[in-house]
């Protein structure tokens, strides 16, 4: 004769796994790190003209949105969405959103207000070739230029632009 004895009914349960909880959700920010020793202070740049701000239809003006190596031009005020492929000039407002338009100059395009940076942007068809420090109402310091939040690898000052070294092959 056998006797089987069952495991007490505690025993049982604390051997069903539990199911793992909830996965948090992960947001993935793109953001251009650097390599320093030394904590930087943020600097905003004040617009040196005053006298330069111009009243501008704040709807034609763009937001810069970035995935895969890939930006797309989202308008203030609506839902559409554009494919960069052109030159434009640039701010980093104090709140960090970097705003876009070709022909609208950096002080109309900020308001007027102070920003972390700015300057100009090339893209052709959504893809990122060049940007600097070229803003003479703000004129930022290349040494700042982290703060545009932009990748560093494409980034040229505004005397390169001048001797058009951004239009140099890159080895």
């Amino acid at each position: 004769m056998y006797i089987v004895q069952s495991k007490p009914v505690e025993s049982r349960i604390r051997q069903v796994v539990a199911p793992a909880p909830p996965r948090p959700v992960v947001q993935r920010i793109a953001v251009q790190r650097f390599n320093s020793s030394v904590v930087q202070a943020t600097k905003f740049y004040p617009n040196l003209h005053p006298g330069a701000v111009e009243s501008v239809d704040s709807s034609n003006i763009f937001r810069l949105n970035s995935f895969a190596d890939q930006y797309r031009l989202h308008k203030v005020n609506s839902h559409g969405v554009n494919v960069p492929n052109q030159q434009y000039n640039f701010v980093r407002t104090r709140e960090g959103e970097m705003l876009l338009h070709a022909r609208y100059r950096h002080p109309s395009i900020a308001e007027g207000k102070q920003v972390l940076y700015a300057g100009e942007i090339f893209f052709n068809n959504g893809q990122l070739k060049w940007w600097s420090n070229g803003s003479g109402h703000y004129q930022p310091d290349s040494d700042s230029a982290e703060q545009a939040n932009l990748p560093m690898d494409y980034f040229f000052s505004y005397q390169q632009i001048i001797k058009g070294e951004h239009t140099r092959r890159r080895s």
